[in-house]
């Protein structure tokens, strides 16, 4: 079965405005230590099933999707988020990479933030994050 948040990330990065600024780098779940910057990471916060009045399974779920999007500096960073959200992905609809997508949604404005240095620098890495909700079909 095709994976909801695997398909986000192939229309991401097939987005020309994305990839000049992060090439193939959006990463599922976690940076690994010596990932070349700017990157990404997304990963699945939850998902809902939906169900009938009737408690049946209707076919159709809901996934919220977290992104990040990290660089050596703000700018960078919004701008990555910027890209994305106006890359196309909030009209999806229909079929990608196996999803066939009903609605997809911001489900949270941009929240900003830097992270400590872990590779013994003394530089911080610049992060925003901003949640999709994925409505898609379902096998029942």
């Amino acid at each position: 079965m095709a994976d909801a948040g695997t398909a986000f990330r192939a229309f991401v990065v097939a987005q020309a405005g994305v990839s000049a600024l992060i090439g193939d780098r959006m990463i599922p779940d976690e940076l690994l230590q010596k990932t070349t910057m700017p990157a990404v990471t997304y990963h699945r916060i939850s998902t809902l099933h939906h169900e009938n009045i009737n408690g049946s399974k209707a076919g159709m779920a809901e996934a919220i999707i977290e992104v990040r999007a990290y660089a050596t500096s703000r700018t960078a960073c919004t701008a990555i988020c910027e890209a994305i959200r106006t890359c196309g992905v909030l009209d999806m609809l229909g079929v990608y990479s196996g999803v066939n997508f009903r609605c997809v949604m911001l489900a949270s404005g941009r929240n900003d933030f830097t992270e400590s240095p872990i590779d013994g620098t003394h530089e911080l890495r610049y992060v925003s994050s901003q949640d999709y909700s994925l409505t898609y079909l379902e096998a029942v």
